[in-house]
């Protein structure tokens, strides 16, 4: 029987050459080439990037993982500072995806026949064989075969490629005027909301919010950026239902993140060269949605999760169902980051926030389910002039600590739509709230103390202004 290769990332199909099955997440010039081989239960992913060197050059970056999404051969230094190798070896990982690099090779020929991925699929069909035949059974990884990569790709065949995929990109303009668009099943949505008579994050009168999020083909709200409290009113559907689409394989769900990605990174390469429907702030939304899935489209381990698991099995312990450590049933977590900047009187400093969620396979493998970039009514975390702060991990649970994403603690869901406080904002924070407030806010809710973190009190509606960013210790210890 010959295998599959399927792929929302770019749609192709073809009959294949072997018994297993080559599922292709991500194929684009620009952001790379993701995707999986698997026959039976075992399973190879395959990743290649190109990067800019320090003289300028772009280099393309291979690599091989197994089904944990543990690198376990690499070729090109381009990558080297995302491409974090793990320091445990699983022998018996390694040798399940060492079965599969020959087939993996025969099956990118075939998959990758595009002439604009021809670096992409000589090295990583180089790659594989060079595993296939190494010695892994010690401690070691295949790396640097070879120590560079060529990158080149012909002009001509970069842009038929992106002529070709401009007939997929459909464009328009909601009923409320907002930006809507469809791009192989994703849908993306944009708007910006200006506040003429508020102050922004430096006092100053005058603060435009940007809007902007992704919605997997079946409305499942994969990635948002948020810039306060007042989303448009037709999004209402796809934030609200994350449950529902618990049941995804992890296939599948890869599938349309690396399909959401592309769709983002499209839009964001066509509107910003041929202008158009939308801002630059709305366009600088979508590029960086594209480029957080993007770095999300293999399963990742935490390795001290890892280790913890080796300890437990090693002395016999059991999984109990509940109180934070993992089962099948207690297979999520929520992730919150945030991110500072000094400002002006009259606060001390601005605040924005990430909330990611994850799916777990086993304690110590993860998947990003989808996640949230909180402005807090300024900068959002990924602009330059922010600064990384602290992180909280929740503990896993059987539902993520946003799903739903919106607070009914009073039975309305019109209470509290995205997880901010609603009862107006003031920079100064006597009464109102700040970009601050909202912070501590979320990250309450990332620890399941939502009870705690009432949208139109406590610190969102007091008399005393929060001029810092909360800290992340402030959550307690993990519920």
């Amino acid at each position: 029987m010959a295998a599959q290769t399927v792929g929302i990332g770019n749609g192709w199909t073809s009959p294949g050459v072997t018994n297993g099955k080559l599922t292709l997440f991500l194929t684009d010039p620009d952001l790379g080439v993701v995707g999986s081989y698997s026959n039976g239960h075992d399973t190879i992913y395959f990743d290649a990037r190109s990067a800019q060197t320090k003289n300028g050059a772009s280099s393309l970056s291979v690599r091989l993982l197994d089904a944990n999404g543990r690198t376990i051969a690499t070729a090109g230094h381009s990558m080297d500072a995302k491409w974090h190798k793990a320091e445990y070896f699983d022998a018996h990982s390694v040798a399940a995806s060492q079965k599969l690099a020959r087939s993996l090779g025969n099956e990118l020929n075939i998959a990758l026949s595009d002439p604009v991925f021809n670096a992409e699929r000589s090295a990583l069909i180089s790659l594989s064989d060079d595993m296939a035949s190494a010695d892994l059974s010690r401690k070691v990884l295949v790396e640097n075969l070879p120590n560079s990569v060529s990158a080149s790709t012909p002009a001509s065949a970069r842009d038929d490629y992106y002529r070709r995929t401009l007939g997929d990109l459909h464009v328009s303009l909601d009923k409320q005027g907002d930006f809507d668009a469809t791009f192989r099943g994703t849908h993306m949505q944009a708007a910006q909301l200006s506040f003429p008579g508020e102050q922004n994050e430096e006092g100053k009168l005058g603060r435009i919010e940007t809007y902007a999020r992704l919605l997997s083909p079946d409305g499942q709200a994969l990635a948002e950026e948020l810039g306060g409290d007042s989303a448009p009113s037709q999004w209402t559907s796809g934030s609200d239902t994350a449950a529902t689409f618990a049941s995804d394989d992890v296939s599948t769900h890869l599938q349309k993140l690396g399909g959401a990605a592309l769709a983002a990174h499209t839009l964001a390469k066509t509107r910003s060269q041929g202008g158009g429907l939308l801002s630059a702030h709305e366009i600088r939304s979508f590029e960086h949605m594209a480029s957080e899935l993007r770095d999300n489209l293999i399963p990742q381990t935490d390795e001290a999760k890892d280790a913890a698991e080796r300890d437990r099995l090693a002395h016999g312990g059991a999984h109990p169902m509940a109180g934070g450590t993992w089962s099948p049933t207690y297979n999520k977590s929520t992730n919150f980051q945030e991110y500072t900047h000094p400002v002006a009187a009259p606060v001390g400093e601005h605040s924005g926030t990430y909330v990611r969620r994850y799916t777990w396979s086993s304690p110590s493998s993860y998947t990003l389910q989808g996640y949230q970039g909180f402005g807090n009514h300024g900068s959002y975390p990924y602009n330059s002039d922010m600064t990384y702060r602290c992180q909280f991990s929740g503990n896993f649970h059987s539902v993520w600590a946003y799903a739903p994403q919106r607070n009914t603690l009073t039975g309305n869901s019109s209470d509290h739509t995205w997880h901010s406080c609603n009862t107006g904002y003031l920079i100064s924070s006597t009464y109102g709230h700040n970009c601050n407030d909202d912070a501590w806010t979320q990250l309450m809710w990332t620890n399941f103390r939502g009870s705690e973190a009432s949208p139109d009190h406590n610190k969102c509606n007091d008399v005393w202004p929060d001029d810092n960013g909360p800290h992340c210790t402030d959550a307690g210890s993990a519920r």
